[in-house]
């Protein structure tokens, strides 16, 4: 069995979240590992019987899906739309949007820790070492890149604002979209992508604990190492000067996606009444 449907994005705009909350529905089934990053990785030599295995389990299930948000990762990983499509065919794609401009202080945050770029860059210098920070944020940018091989009308666009603000809502639409029964689940208590400790250099390695014990023991470990020894990793902290430049390097690409899903995402990341962070 293979999945009919994925959750393609954005890093660091609530796939965790979302993919826990659909795990927990009766008629889905989500792979383990979350993100098996089949089509954007295949030089990794994993073959499609590989693949195919994390799906086993899933006999019955009317949704079965995976959570990669490297498949929108262009122009840094290229193809992968062609890859999914060659292999899976027209299934249904599920992508996750949150303010551009929170999301990159996230995705600032999630490369430190990763030791991608050093830490206390200003948001500019990251960029600049780092170009895949600022284009996951690109929406309209990485949904287009998926035009050839999909119609707008197997996609649903998520915003973390409105499942934090209203969960049942969004999963009503949601289980609508994947033709599935309501089932209403709370949210998870805490999103770890957005509470990144860095850990003293001996204990580096254990950043990828959860590879090695996976599940609830895995994390109350990495929980715990990070109340002993971690040290939040901050955030660079942008005047309203700045955040209005950084929203205006955003705002055609914003434009084009409101366009595309026909709601004002602009007005309601930014506009009168909205709230930061």
């Amino acid at each position: 069995m293979l999945p009919n449907f994925l959750i393609v994005g954005a890093e660091k705009a609530g796939t965790t979240t979302l993919a826990s909350i659909l795990a927990q529905h009766p008629d889905v089934f989500m792979c383990e590992p979350k993100e098996p990053r089949y089509f954007s990785h295949p030089s990794r030599g994993r073959g499609l019987a590989w693949y195919a295995s994390l799906f086993e389990s899933a006999e019955g299930k009317k949704a079965v899906g995976e959570a990669s948000t490297a498949y929108t990762w262009h122009p840094h990983i290229a193809d992968v739309p062609q890859r999914i499509h060659e292999t899976l065919g027209d299934i249904r794609y599920i992508y996750m949007v949150r303010d551009p401009v929170e999301r990159l202080i996230s995705h600032y945050r999630h490369a430190v820790y990763y030791r991608w770029i050093p830490e206390g860059l200003s948001l500019d210098e990251a960029v600049e070492r780092c170009p895949a920070l600022f284009d996951c944020g690109r929406y309209a940018h990485q949904v287009e890149q998926y035009r050839a091989v999909s119609a707008w009308s197997r996609w649903k666009i998520i915003a973390l604002e409105d499942l934090l603000r209203n969960p049942e809502k969004v999963q009503r639409e949601l289980c609508s979209f994947l033709s599935i029964g309501d089932h209403l689940t709370p949210l998870p208590h805490e999103n770890a992508g957005d509470d990144l400790f860095a850990l003293p250099e001996p204990l580096r390695g254990l950043r990828n604990l959860q590879a090695l014990i996976p599940g609830r023991i895995g994390n109350m470990v990495r929980r715990k190492l990070k109340q002993l020894w971690g040290r939040r990793i901050e955030a660079p902290e942008l005047d309203p000067a700045e955040r209005d430049s950084w929203r205006d390097r955003y705002r055609a690409e914003v434009e084009r996606l409101s366009a595309r899903a026909g709601r004002d995402f602009a007005e309601f990341w930014w506009g009168e009444g909205h709230t930061e962070g």
